[in-house]
């Protein structure tokens, strides 16, 4: 809820609107008209999107008058069924609107499908926090190949969990489940992060949903006679950006062990295409020896296309390749960079292309 002046809502938008007027039929100048302009009143009723409701003296508007305050008398007064009664009793079973929509999920198939649907929904961001981890919950949700396919798709997979809850208390070894399930998520390209006293269970797609309770994403027994009864609740409102970023700087806040830094080499589908990989989190691993290297490697495969208008010689002069048809073994070179590193500067310095052709190989649209 927000209660001050008409300043105070300057650019936000709210369900409902309570506007008093704050003004008596003895004041002789109205603030919400100063000057004969509609700007208080234009910012006051366009914040509302659903309900805008007057609380005030009625004897200061006047249809009649051609003022701002009197063509609002005009929109309040069009109607007798416009006017709210002093024995008003809100009734209605539904409500007007939903603003914090919420999902309380209690069953081990209700959160299985949940982050089956995280994978398929995730466009720049999947953020998992699992404090333990094992390979029996991954493989039995079919989870490797949802990971896979996300991170083609250009989505930042990470996965946070704790650094000592996975341990053997007597030997102080990783225990075998949990390392197999670490192993597999790093070899997908998922980035793994363990810091010290996390227990929360916490879900993120993007900045637009989050589902926190006490279900383990990646390690809750998943077999019916053997699960506990876990709950979460789903949010999915304006205030699911505030709560992520919030729990992004939480993790961030604590003592980091151990992070997978370098992306590891996956099967890229040389015909694919990736929709929004250069626009994704920035990442570059690339060294200027990989650059060098790559550079060679085009330049070996040789220009084919020699017969070309004047207009492509000339910007043959800036891009050496523009126009040159696309060979599988340059495809691969461009799937050996995507490993490494999506600034498209080093893409068009690598493979001597114009920036747009390489983003419409690379993701299939023309900007």
């Amino acid at each position: 809820m927000i209660i001050g002046t008409v300043h105070s809502l300057q650019g936000a938008q709210c369900p409902i609107v309570l506007f008093s007027t704050v003004n008596s039929p003895e004041d002789h100048s109205l603030f919400m008209e100063r000057d004969g302009k509609y700007n208080m009143l234009n910012v006051a009723i366009s914040r509302a999107q659903h309900h805008f409701i007057v609380f005030g003296n009625m004897n200061i508007f006047h249809p009649e008058e051609n003022t701002p305050v009197g063509n609002m008398a005009k929109w309040l007064f069009d109607d007798p069924s416009n006017e709210i009664s002093n024995n008003f009793i809100y009734q209605q079973e539904v409500p007007l609107c939903t603003y914090h929509p919420t999902l309380r999920l209690s069953t081990t198939e209700e959160h299985i499908q949940v982050l089956h649907q995280a994978f398929e929904k995730a466009r720049h961001r999947l953020l998992i926090v699992s404090p333990f981890i094992s390979i029996h919950a991954i493989e039995n949700d079919q989870l490797v190949p949802l990971i896979r396919h996300t991170v083609h798709r250009g989505v930042d997979v990470t996965v946070y969990t704790d650094s000592s809850l996975d341990y053997d208390t007597k030997t102080n070894q990783l225990l075998s489940r949990a390392e197999e399930g670490r192993n597999i998520l790093i070899e997908n390209a998922a980035t793994l992060i363990e810091v010290k006293g996390i227990h929360n269970k916490s879900l993120a797609i993007d900045n637009h949903t989050l589902i926190e309770g006490s279900f383990n994403w990646l390690s809750a027994n998943r077999h019916k006679e053997y699960s506990r009864h876990e709950c979460s609740i789903v949010v999915s409102s304006v205030q699911a950006d505030e709560y992520i970023n919030n729990l992004i700087k939480e993790l961030e806040s604590r003592e980091k062990t151990f992070q997978s830094l370098s992306k590891p080499t996956i099967n890229l589908d040389i015909d694919q295409k990736y929709p929004g990989f250069f626009t994704k989190e920035s990442f570059n691993d690339c060294t200027e020896e990989d650059i060098c290297r790559i550079k060679q490697k085009v330049q070996e495969l040789g220009i084919q296309k020699t017969v070309l208008p004047p207009y492509i010689h000339k910007q043959r002069e800036t891009f050496p390749r523009a126009y040159e048809p696309w060979c599988t073994e340059e495809k691969e070179i461009i799937c050996e960079l995507m490993q490494k590193t999506n600034h498209l500067s080093i893409f068009i310095e690598c493979l001597q292309r114009t920036g747009q052709a390489i983003q419409i190989q690379i993701e299939g649209k023309n900007n």
